[in-house]
């Protein structure tokens, strides 16, 4: 939902060696997600689309595609109850700002 920073992710992880497929959006990863030819291990997300919460959209990839990890790029700006998920499940995050090699390392770590 950040085009500017999910082109540069995903030139970062290529150059680190996964493969990257793009969403612009929750409905749009849903998507991929439904469609079922796509399976894959991380799904990195920044918290701002308001078309659903975080806890929704991993419940939603979850129950399709069990083993997908989250990543999530916080900056302060995601709503109380989408960073009470992030915190109450322990999940990994980053916050903004950050480095490319912190988000390969943490990625790599997943």
């Amino acid at each position: 939902n950040d085009r500017h920073l999910r082109i540069l992710l995903a030139k970062v992880l290529k150059q680190a060696g996964f493969h990257v497929v793009q969403a612009a959006s929750s409905k749009d990863l849903l998507k991929f997600v439904n469609d079922g030819n796509i399976l894959f291990d991380i799904a990195v997300i920044t918290p701002l689309d308001r078309d659903m919460s975080v806890e929704q959209l991993h419940e939603k990839v979850t129950s399709i595609n069990p083993g997908c990890r989250f990543l999530y790029l916080i900056d302060g700006l995601e709503s109380s109850a989408d960073s009470s998920f992030i915190h109450k499940n322990k999940a990994d995050y980053i916050r903004k700002p950050f480095n490319t090699t912190s988000q390969v390392d943490v990625v790599k770590k997943l």
